[in-house]
């Protein structure tokens, strides 16, 4: 009897809990987000001729440009400008959240995977925060 209650109330193992999903979910954002800043520093150049370091709102070449016209990644990247920060801030506050919850310690490969994508998401969090970041994505969606 007691074998079969401690059997219902174990934990799961940890290749059957949702953490794996969380830092697969912020790998792809951590490697999502750098090649977002690549393709609108790369559509910034487009208009320009030549890449430079960061668009300004309002600059000569894209002053009366449609940015986002005919390019096939504006959604992609406009939906990461916009709503990137939000989710990177719910995924480093849950992760930091799990991060100390005995369950995810107990396994340590798990512990460290999270680990790991949680400082690459609050890297992402950071830049795009950064002065540099608002103005790139004040650039994009003006």
């Amino acid at each position: 009897m007691t074998a079969t209650l401690r059997a219902a109330t174990a934990t799961p193992p940890a290749r059957r809990n949702g953490v794996w999903l969380l830092a697969a979910a912020q790998y792809a954002y951590a490697i999502w987000f750098p090649l977002a800043v690549y393709l609108t520093l790369a559509r910034a150049a487009h208009f320009e001729g030549h890449y430079f370091p960061l668009p300004v709102t309002g600059d000569a070449a894209t002053a009366d440009a449609d940015v986002t016209g005919g390019w096939r990644w504006s959604g992609l990247v406009m939906a990461t400008a916009s709503t990137g920060p939000l989710f990177a801030g719910v995924a480093a506050v849950t992760s930091i959240g799990l991060l100390v919850t005995r369950r995810v310690r107990a396994y340590r490969v798990q512990w460290i995977t999270l680990l790991v994508s949680t400082l690459l998401v609050i890297a992402t969090l950071v830049v795009a925060l950064s002065p540099a970041g608002g103005q790139v994505s004040s650039w994009l969606l003006d």
